[in-house]
């Protein structure tokens, strides 16, 4: 089994002087999408956020939501309007998406502030 870490900020708390708080996600290797098995999501679609893209699925960013350091943190992995985003894993809403050629862990509460298309 494989194990990621990201950071992200949580919605509601902050530890000391706003530093993000970590959290984790466990992955299977049969649960792994390549970027030559992700497929488009369709385009012109309704606006879905991200916790509802299903893994081996393409999507657009469209918008994302929250504090201005929510976005700036969402922002800082490459989750920003217009970019392109494969999920490749999804568990409960919290995702793992490659953006920009990086995979990248992102919470339910997070991945809820990014709408897409």
């Amino acid at each position: 089994m494989k194990h990621l870490t990201a950071v992200a900020p949580k919605a509601h708390h902050m530890h000391h002087a706003g530093a993000p708080e970590a959290f984790h996600m466990h992955m299977h290797h049969a649960d792994t999408v390549t970027p030559e098995n992700c497929h488009t999501h369709s385009a012109g679609g309704p606006r879905v956020p991200l916790s509802f893209v299903r893994a081996g699925k393409e999507a657009t960013v469209q918008s994302v939501s929250g504090k201005d350091e929510t976005k700036r943190f969402l922002g800082s992995l490459g989750l920003v309007e217009g970019a392109h985003v494969c999920v490749i894993s999804e568990m409960n809403g919290d995702v793992i998406v490659k953006v920009k050629g990086t995979r990248v862990a992102i919470s339910k509460s997070m991945a809820r502030r990014v709408m897409t298309v």
